[in-house]
């Protein structure tokens, strides 16, 4: 089996004893048999390692550091959430706002700790909100890193957590997310009390994939995607998501013809389906799953 090692920090990435490297957003591979039962360690500098052995109870089930995602001929295993080695409490800063305090601070995982009286809510976050700012977002709160940013319940509940760089702010916020991929494309996007509402989708350079990416953002949020279809597909624009599924988000897959979805299997285990794109005047005219 091919697995692509990913990890959200540079990490020395170590397979049955022998070390293979450095692992980081630029994945590094490696052909592994699930019956070998490896033991592997994805071990950062200045964090807690993770570790595991690579069988098949770990490709059903993966430890809560470990995401899983079945791609075309490799396994993507991408590692997150390290826990610092000092464990000491560092406070960033309080603040108060809706009548509750907000305290953000780090201790292992950089966290908000939200008190509401005697009760208290914690939203666990990612690393590079060290330095993040609060606003408010109409009945929600934003929390605005330098390249990410969350929005939340008084409850402490997260409703999106999104790479991107906020825009606009209050009740509805928009922000440019970044797809990370070779076109550069990005996607300025609306959320309202929470819910995605709009979403249009940016390239360099556009190919029959960005129209896919765009068309399939649209259906995903349930929005009008009417725009982009060829006559012969504009009365199936009502029935597009039931054809392609529940999926979670459309992927860049390296060709300028083809789209990837990516739908959730099960906690932490997710797969790539993937349907090429067919233009016709400038217009998509066919959708068919890849061979």
């Amino acid at each position: 089996m091919r697995v692509c090692f990913l990890s959200e920090r540079p990490a020395m990435l170590t397979v049955g004893g022998l070390p293979l490297g450095t692992v980081d957003g630029f994945e590094r591979t490696a052909e592994l048999d699930p019956h070998d039962n490896l033991f592997c360690e994805i071990a950062p500098a200045g964090y807690l390692p993770v570790r595991f052995f690579f069988n098949e109870a770990f490709l059903h089930g993966p430890p809560p550091q470990i995401d899983l995602c079945y791609a075309r001929e490799v396994l993507i295993l991408s590692a997150h959430g390290f826990l610092r080695e000092d464990p000491s409490m560092q406070i960033h800063w309080q603040r108060r706002m809706g009548g509750l305090l907000f305290t953000l601070y780090t201790q292992g995982k950089t966290a908000l700790c939200i008190g509401a009286g005697a009760e208290m809510h914690v939203l666990p976050l990612a690393d590079g909100f060290e330095s993040a700012e609060l606003y408010s977002a109409g009945e929600l709160f934003l929390l605005e890193g330098a390249e990410a940013f969350v929005l939340f319940t008084a409850s402490g509940e997260a409703l999106v957590r999104s790479d991107g760089k906020v825009i606009e702010r209050g009740h509805a916020v928009k922000a440019e997310v970044p797809y990370h991929d070779s076109l550069g494309h990005t996607a300025l996007v609306c959320y309202e009390d929470g819910t995605l509402t709009s979403c249009t989708l940016r390239a360099a350079r556009s190919t029959p994939a960005s129209f896919g990416l765009a068309l399939f953002e649209c259906a995903r949020i349930g929005a009008n995607c009417t725009s982009y279809l060829a006559e012969a597909l504009q009365g199936k624009a009502e029935s597009l998501r039931e054809y392609l599924g529940d999926y979670l988000a459309a992927v860049p897959t390296g060709r300028e013809d083809e789209v990837g979805l990516i739908f959730r299997r099960r906690p932490r285990i997710y797969e790539v389906r993937y349907f090429c794109i067919t233009l016709e005047d400038g217009k998509i005219s066919n959708i068919t799953p890849s061979p």
